[in-house]
């Protein structure tokens, strides 16, 4: 193998991973708030930290923060319905 292929392996085994990464905090955060209270949360990523859904996985410890924060202001009333 030359070194572009290793790169573009290396490369596609990252978006694989930060893909699969996306997949769980979607799906946990769904199973915890529901689907609305989902939306509001990335809504709030964006606006506050400039930080957009697809840019979690890179930016772990940012979204970490940005939902402490969102989650600790009482600014917004999230709630699973039942």
């Amino acid at each position: 193998m030359n070194k572009m292929s290793n790169l573009r392996e290396i490369r596609a085994k990252r978006e694989e991973l930060s893909e699969f990464l996306m997949k769980i905090i979607d799906c946990s955060l769904k199973e915890i708030f529901g689907e609305h209270a989902v939306s509001i949360i990335y809504d709030y990523m964006e606006r506050r930290l400039s930080l957009r859904r697809e840019e979690i996985p890179e930016r772990i410890e940012d979204f970490r923060e940005g939902l402490r924060e969102f989650l600790s202001t009482g600014a917004y009333v999230v709630e699973k319905p039942y």
